[in-house]
């Protein structure tokens, strides 16, 4: 198993260091040589494109999946949670809207703050330790796709991202490895490459510092199966009665003291009739029609429950999202504020997972022994929270408090300084401050 792929492509690792955060941006495809997993994995998936794991899929089915999930076994579900999000719609909008928020954020290469730095370091050094985290993001040709594969974990559990260098040894790809093909001997054990993607907990030990991982303790697509399977039931039997009384059947009964000799001719027009057609009853005939005495509600109200549940599950409690939405509406402004919330939560993981993973990694190769000052962080430019901070320190300000111009700078991204004075002499007081771009 070759671990580091190289590629001929150049790149550019210049970075423009007077932008504060840098945006998510499209590269040219990677052109890469030799053999890695991602490689390897397109190669194994092939026999998994004929196999659909939702015929004959039971509650019995995903019991069985998920408890052999806490064994290592991973493949049959995670391929099994890769259908009902795509086939789902309320699972399949949440991890779209979620995604979606998600990606609007930019990202920064932060320094440390002068007042949190330790003894013996400088903001210089700090802002040194910054520059370099930037040009090792910038050399990354998929952010956005790592960004959303790391996020996918808040639904399946976990992912692994593995680290695609280029001759010199630099990071240039965060290249997906998908969850089918990992597994583990138990619910805690180091993960293991699992190449057919085959239900088992077999694998190949791998190099752990080659990838970043994400996991996540309670994940949302196990809710997401089990409402899959009771929505798909609670489906079928309401297309049953819409099928039954949907359009309604006619019986027709015939007069009394009919004939013998009508009998035959009065079945063929009174089975014509009852169907929809045309045709002549005699007197005395009734036609009774099948009456919808439930109205269908038992079904919608039970699907809407369940869309209630994974909703409940995916938003974190945040029940505002099932409100009717509408443009312009409050429910419409409720939805956006719920998922800008996730948002940054989600931010805030996914930034220590690359500040663990990856930071780590080039600081201490470029800055060996000296203490990180500069770490990864996901941002957004009219992030909510920093409104909110710059009220408070105002209302702080008027009730005879002053606020830390360091800390405003950490929490809202503004640097801040003392009005009337120059920044070397700003002291610690917001009180009649001004913010500067």
């Amino acid at each position: 198993m070759n671990t580091n792929t190289k590629s001929n492509i150049h790149h550019n690792t210049k970075s423009n260091l007077s932008q504060p955060r840098r945006r998510f941006h499209r590269r040219q495809p990677f052109a890469s040589r030799g053999t890695n997993l991602n490689s390897r994995v397109q190669a194994m998936n092939r026999w998994r494109e004929y196999y659909n794991p939702l015929e004959h899929l039971s509650m019995r089915r995903v019991s069985a999946l998920l408890h052999a999930s806490q064994l290592g076994f991973w493949a049959d579900l995670q391929w099994t949670y890769k259908f009902i999000e795509e086939r789902d719609a309320t699972l399949l909008a949440l991890v779209e809207r979620r995604a979606g928020a998600l990606l609007q954020l930019d990202y920064d290469c932060l320094a440390c703050a002068p007042d949190r730095l330790p003894p013996g370091a400088t903001s210089a050094e700090a802002e040194e330790q910054a520059s370099a985290l930037r040009g090792a993001y910038e050399r990354i040709e998929n952010l956005r796709e790592a960004v959303e594969f790391l996020a996918l974990a808040s639904f399946r559990g976990f992912s692994h991202l593995e680290k695609i260098r280029d001759e010199t040894g630099a990071v240039v790809r965060l290249d997906p490895v998908e969850q089918w093909h990992w597994t583990r001997k138990s619910l805690y054990s180091p993960w293991l490459y699992n190449a057919p993607a085959l239900q088992t907990n077999e694998g190949t030990r791998v190099e752990l510092s080659r990838f970043v991982i994400r996991e996540v303790g309670r994940p949302i697509d196990p809710v997401g199966l089990v409402t899959y399977v009771r929505k798909g039931l609670s489906q079928k039997n309401w297309d049953a009665f819409v099928e039954i009384y949907g359009i309604p059947g006619a019986i027709v009964f015939g007069p009394p003291e009919m004939p013998k000799e009508m009998e035959a001719e009065y079945r063929s027009s009174a089975e014509s009739i009852s169907m929809g057609g045309s045709g002549f009853l005699p007197y005395g005939s009734d036609v009774k029609f099948s009456v919808n005495t439930g109205e269908g509600r038992p079904f919608q109200e039970h699907l809407r429950n369940l869309d209630e549940h994974l909703v409940l599950a995916g938003t974190g409690g945040l029940l505002t999202m099932l409100a009717e939405s509408g443009a312009g509406t409050l429910a419409g402004s409720a939805h956006q504020k719920a998922f800008d919330l996730i948002a940054r939560a989600e931010a805030r993981k996914i930034s220590e997972v690359f500040q663990r993973q990856f930071d780590q990694a080039i600081l201490e190769a470029q800055f060996p022994g000296r203490p990180h000052l500069a770490h990864f962080e996901l941002v957004g430019d009219n992030d909510p929270e920093s409104g909110d901070v710059v009220d408070h320190v105002l209302k702080l300000s008027q009730a005879g408090f002053e606020a830390d111009p360091a800390q405003i700078t950490e929490k809202t991204g503004y640097r801040v300084k003392a009005a009337g004075r120059p920044a070397s002499e700003a002291s610690s007081s917001f009180a009649g401050g001004k913010i500067t771009g």
